[in-house]
């Protein structure tokens, strides 16, 4: 039976929400395992769990909107199962969650202290200064030595005479070989993709007060809005570009927080958080340096530690004919040199990002404590080292 609506209320009222409950059966004489195969299939569940909720009276929806809850009445109806919309009344949960939506909404109203007068020390602009001519000075030694291997393939093909024996021939072909593989250890890296851990977009509609807490803690930094919100299972919060440095330099960013934080903080320590994430964005040209770094890096960290398919082939290679393996094997060693090559620039990479990741640290929490206060700050790194201790 449906739940009937009441003076001056709306079945679409965000207070208002329903539970559908099957009642058996539909039809008394349809033979269960029929029903239980299509409703199994239809709702991707298993065929003794579709058995259960036909034999018996199963609340297959705990808390709807009245349009799903109706939907989802039709689509049972529709597979031989009777159901029945039922309106939900108002519980000491429900009240208790209204509580807490008034509470954060009045917290965020507090949020209204600006971080504009944070500043920069000399310290953090040297070395946001050494990290961007890193990002443009090791690019252009990584393309350099990928044209060098080009130019020297073609030199040495038109000025080196052709074999006249099998001897000859090897000692000729061993060269090209070495640089054709070295030139595709070079380039793979470009086209590597490695996929991003996983995580779950939040709606504004589901979300209200999460989206309400990023726009105004991003007012207060001075930087904009997130585009999206993320939550995922880590023990952190990020702020990120939506679609790499392209966007970066639009300021369209997008706000990852962890589930653990949002269950083991309050909202001022998770406001606390939040603004260190967003405090990373309001200098952007530093911030921009950052990310050029961390991406070559993790260029020059796939070429000098991560192991490619190359050398398990050339390693199989080497126990064929002798001429064969002599040519595996020299390619291998021109492999480890590029290795050890590329770990000497990461090293150094590494040490000047280093440096600068710790002054935009220390600079994103001047942020979080001018926004949310010193006390909220200290609050909040001490349930993140509580958090990632009990994970």
């Amino acid at each position: 039976m449906e739940a009937q609506q009441g003076p001056g209320t709306s079945p679409n009222s965000d207070d208002e929400f329903f539970r559908v409950r099957t009642l058996g059966l539909r039809d008394p004489e349809a033979q269960q395992s029929d029903v239980a195969k299509a409703l199994a299939a239809a709702f991707k569940i298993p065929e003794d769990q579709a058995l259960q909720v036909i034999r018996g009276s199963a609340v297959v929806a705990k808390r709807a909107p009245h349009d799903k809850a109706l939907r989802l009445k039709k689509t049972l109806l529709k597979l031989g199962v009777h159901a029945r919309v039922e309106k939900l009344t108002a519980t000491t949960e429900q009240a208790r969650d209204r509580k807490a939506e008034t509470g954060l909404k009045n917290f965020i109203a507090t949020v209204n202290r600006s971080s504009n007068q944070v500043q920069r020390s000399s310290t953090y602009r040297y070395w946001a200064l050494a990290a961007a001519s890193a990002a443009v000075v090791a690019p252009l030694l990584y393309l350099s030595m990928i044209i060098g291997v080009i130019l020297g393939l073609f030199g040495y093909v038109s000025w080196v005479p052709g074999p006249r024996n099998f001897i000859t021939l090897i000692a000729y072909v061993t060269p090209i070989v070495i640089a054709l593989v070295v030139f595709v250890f070079l380039v793979r890296p470009f086209f590597t993709r490695y996929t991003d851990p996983p995580r779950i977009e939040v709606s504004r509609q589901n979300a209200p007060g999460l989206f309400a807490l990023a726009r105004q803690v991003s007012i207060c930094v001075g930087t904009p809005e997130p585009q999206a919100i993320y939550i995922d299972n880590q023990v952190n919060a990020s702020v990120s570009p939506t679609g790499g440095l392209g966007s970066l330099a639009q300021q369209k960013l997008e706000l990852t927080v962890g589930m653990p934080l949002v269950y083991g903080m309050n909202a001022r320590e998770l406001a606390s958080v939040i603004a260190h994430e967003f405090g990373h964005f309001s200098q952007p040209v530093e911030m921009f340096s950052g990310a050029a770094v961390n991406t070559v890096n993790g260029w020059m960290a796939r070429c000098a530690w991560y192991e490619d398919p190359w050398e398990t082939r050339l390693a199989r290679w080497r126990e064929l004919d002798w001429s064969v393996a002599l040519v595996a094997q020299c390619a291998l060693w021109s492999i480890s040199g590029v290795r050890y090559l590329m770990r000497g620039l990461l090293a150094l990479n590494t040490r000047i990002t280093r440096r600068l990741s710790q002054e935009m640290e220390f600079n994103a929490d001047d942020h979080a404590v001018h926004v949310i206060g010193s006390q909220a700050f200290v609050d909040s790194s001490n349930s993140i080292r509580e958090l990632l201790a009990a994970q």
